[in-house]
């Protein structure tokens, strides 16, 4: 995956507080494809809508801190 999709990825966990999935080729370092996921990220964070959940099957996290059983 290039730099600048890392750096989008960080500013996508930072809107929506999850990491979104990535397509086969962004992550095998396709350059046309990491261009792509690049954009649809950059698309999310300014309409402030995940569009990765339709595009590439992400599962948004649906709780935030602690669980409410603990296993010591």
């Amino acid at each position: 995956m290039l730099k600048i999709c890392e750096s989008m990825r960080s500013k996508f966990f930072d809107k929506f507080g999850y990491f979104p999935e990535a397509s086969f080729g962004a992550v095998m370092e396709d350059i046309e494809a990491s261009e792509e996921y690049c954009k649809v990220l950059q698309k999310c964070i300014d309409d402030d809508f995940d569009y990765t959940i339709e595009l590439y099957g992400t599962i948004p996290r649906t709780s935030k801190g602690l669980p409410d059983i603990i296993v010591d």
